[in-house]
């Protein structure tokens, strides 16, 4: 069984601080995986502001719109070069979840393996057509009735709970350092990830949907290296919800 890889990644300004780390993790992650036996399709999507108009249908088929550009749109993983990122504007998420969602319907063949992975270090801040109870309603539909798996990866906030609020199960999300011990820590696991999906059973990886489970409590203890302090309990792997900003967790330990 073959899968479909989309990456949909933040390029907003902020990333700036990140650029270099940014873009040779996701290069890495995407010849890592050329390197695997079995197919595999891959779309890579970049987004920032939106400050274009919804309405037109035909607007969907467009390469490059300001604050939304289709990198690569299902071409075989190991036809795609080198990718740049380019930081700009602001943080329009869920316009940007929305359409990837729309182009990957259209890209997506009967019993193909989906990972959707979203990538962001900063919260939304600048979309106009979509709501979060729109995307959450949407990721929720694709997991249950299409068997898509949803992997959230944000940096400068709780991104459990922001995954939450989309619609992604706790352990399909992880929050990583915005440095470079987190970035490389990041794409590590998805990569991992990715992996044991694209090598498991069809009944396997309705398991993973269903279940959440991708990320492993290695996970995010490498995060606490990178200066994220909250993780899942290593006895339990049971996710602790903590806000990124000096609070403590339900367990009394302090998130930065």
């Amino acid at each position: 069984m073959n899968t479909h890889i989309v990456v949909l990644l933040d390029r907003s300004s902020s990333m700036s601080i990140i650029k270099t780390e940014m873009e040779h993790g996701l290069n890495n992650f995407i010849n890592n995986q050329k390197l695997e036996e079995g197919k595999a399709t891959f779309s890579l999507y970049k987004f920032d502001y939106s400050d274009y108009d919804y309405s037109h249908d035909n607007l969907y088929t467009r390469s490059c719109i300001r604050g939304f550009e289709i990198i690569h749109n299902n071409i075989d993983i190991k036809d795609v070069p080198y990718c740049h990122i380019n930081p700009r504007g602001m943080t329009a998420l869920y316009d940007a979840i929305g359409r990837a969602v729309a182009l990957t319907e259209k890209n997506v063949k009967r019993n193909q393996k989906v990972v959707f992975l979203i990538i962001t270090d900063g919260k939304e801040n600048a979309s106009e057509k979509f709501t979060r109870t729109n995307i959450s309603e949407m990721i929720r539909n694709k997991e249950e009735k299409k068997r898509w798996k949803f992997i959230f990866m944000g940096a400068n906030q709780d991104a459990i709970m922001t995954g939450e609020e989309l619609g992604i199960r706790k352990q399909s999300s992880l929050t990583y350092g915005a440095n470079a011990i987190g970035t490389q820590s990041m794409f590590k696991s998805i990569d991992n990830a990715v992996r044991t999906i694209r090598k498991s059973s069809r009944s396997e990886y309705v398991e993973t949907v269903d279940t959440g489970l991708v990320f492993e409590s290695a996970d995010y203890v490498a995060q606490e290296k990178a200066g994220v302090s909250c993780g899942p309990s290593i006895k339990t792997r049971k996710n602790y919800s903590c806000s990124y900003h000096n609070k403590r967790d339900n367990k009394g330990r302090f998130c930065v």
